[in-house]
């Protein structure tokens, strides 16, 4: 009878052992098909997260692309308002006085020498693109000295004072525009920027005598296909990130060679003429 008893409560015993076993066993398996579960939920969020991040990014620089273009738009709207004023200048300073026309006569030729001294400074091929950024606001202190010396000398004729400041207005929404669209560059590197840097320093001393040579058009033609060339590799899927990233970089380069190079002859056009008055 006793042994029944013991048989019996060892029997209970490894009953309740095996079911405590059981359980945990249980429980790890539970324990590991949710930490699976929750692991492989974790990966899918990741990765719709960097497919919406990319998917943010390329619409951000397809609009900065878009945005880039109509300020250009607008920049050559406003550009066209200078031109062919060679009539309204000569009205607009027909009254001034013999001598206030030799002043402006001497100013504008000190001026023309400035400027030839400064513009062949760009074509060193040596510039560091720090160094190129200087001249650069050289050149506009002196455009804009130049502007504010010839304010002073007619500003009692009003013809020719009401003529300069609609011109002035012009500009600065011109400038405006440009100080946009060097923001928008900077957007357009983000993590390239090291590299674009790298590209840039070394195509823009490569291209320093070779662009001054290239007609308005074609230049702005230029500029127009390297923005359809950045699409087309930013829409590309079979190029290794590190490839996309060297080939964008070296294209985003020569955009802003090419943008900043027509922007210094918008500036030049924005300037006051006064040849015609001379002749």
């Amino acid at each position: 009878m006793k042994s029944t008893k013991n048989i019996l409560l060892v029997s209970i015993s490894g009953l309740l052992i095996l079911s405590s076993v059981w359980a945990n066993a249980m429980y790890d398996s539970t324990t590991w098909s949710w930490q699976k579960l929750n692991a492989d939920w974790v990966k899918k969020e990741a990765r719709m997260l960097y497919k919406n991040k990319i998917q943010n990014v390329k619409e951000m620089k397809n609009n900065l692309l878009q945005e880039n273009k109509q300020r250009r738009e607008q920049i050559k709207q406003n550009l066209n308002n200078f031109k062919d004023q060679t009539d309204a200048i000569k009205d607009a300073f027909s009254e001034l006085s013999e001598e206030t026309t030799e002043e402006l006569k001497v100013l504008r030729d000190l001026h023309q020498e400035n400027l030839t001294l400064l513009k062949e400074e760009f074509k060193n091929t040596d510039l560091t693109l720090e160094e190129r950024d200087e001249l650069k606001e050289e050149l506009e202190e002196l455009n804009n000295e130049y502007a504010e010396k010839v304010e002073e000398l007619v500003w009692e004729n009003e013809k020719a004072s009401n003529f300069l400041e609609e011109r002035k207005e012009l500009k600065e929404q011109n400038q405006e525009l440009r100080e946009e669209q060097k923001q928008s560059r900077e957007q357009f590197r983000e993590e390239r920027k090291e590299l674009v840097n790298k590209y840039k320093q070394n195509y823009v001393n490569k291209l320093a005598t070779a662009i001054p040579r290239i007609k308005d058009d074609k230049l702005a033609q230029l500029w127009t296909k390297i923005d359809t060339l950045l699409e087309k590799i930013e829409a590309k899927t079979d190029l290794s990130q590190e490839k996309k990233d060297e080939l964008l970089a070296q294209i985003i380069s020569l955009k802003e060679i090419f943008e900043e190079e027509l922007e210094l002859r918008e500036t030049e056009e924005e300037e006051l003429n006064l040849d015609e008055l001379f002749e």
